[in-house]
Parts: C-alpha cells; structure tokens; sequence
C-alpha cells in the first residue's frame, strides 16, 4: 500500500485509538515504535479520564495525545458523557487530520474509527 499524505510525503500516517492515558502503555508504545523503524508515521490518540498526564508529547518520536474528558476508571455507565466527549472528539481529528490508516485498540474506539 503507498499513498501520499496530504504533506505529500510519502509516509503513510497511522493512528492508534486507546481509552487509556498511555501513560504508560507499552503494547501500544511497542507498536508505534514498530511502526516508525518501518517507515511509517505514528500518532496514537488516548483518553486521560483522570487528567493526569501531560496533554501532548513526543516519546522516541511517537506522538501521543490525550483527551481530558471526565471519567473513572471502574465506573461503568457512569463514564457515558466522557466517553462520548472523547469519541467526538475522535471523530473531528480524525476528519481534520485525515491519517491513512486508523487503529482501535479498544471497543469503545471502533466507531469513530470506522467513521
């Protein structure tokens, strides 16, 4: 598969969805960095429900980014409003960041990615 990205680079840009802070998370740390020593470009996008760690950062070139939308781990149904805050914002970067390729880790991040 080879397509241009809208830099027009040749690197084909793929984004990991999880509704965990990746703070750390290392299966999709490990993934990511797999990704990059192939060439391609990695961009993983997280929930931070509890608002403890840093909003954007670059770790040995993965970008990561984490949403701050209320929420409990544990909690159940009562994550609803955070969890839909987090999937709308999903779907407006996905459309406005347009990546080649879109990962979910995670049920709840199916739909967004499908979108």
């Amino acid at each position: 598969m080879y397509r241009r990205t809208k830099d027009n680079s040749s690197q084909i840009e793929i984004w990991i969805l999880r509704t965990t802070a990746i703070d750390p998370e290392p299966r999709v740390e490990k993934t990511a960095k797999w990704l990059l020593e192939a060439g391609f470009g990695a961009t993983v996008l997280g929930w931070d429900r509890e608002r403890t760690s840093i909003q954007k950062e670059i770790v040995n070139g993965i970008t990561i980014e984490r949403s701050r939308y209320k929420g409990r781990y544990g909690s159940g149904i009562k994550n609803i409003i955070g969890l839909l805050q987090f999937n709308i914002h999903l779907l407006i970067k996905l459309f406005k960041g347009k990546p080649d390729i879109v990962h979910a880790c995670d049920l709840d991040t199916v739909l967004p990615a499908l979108i």
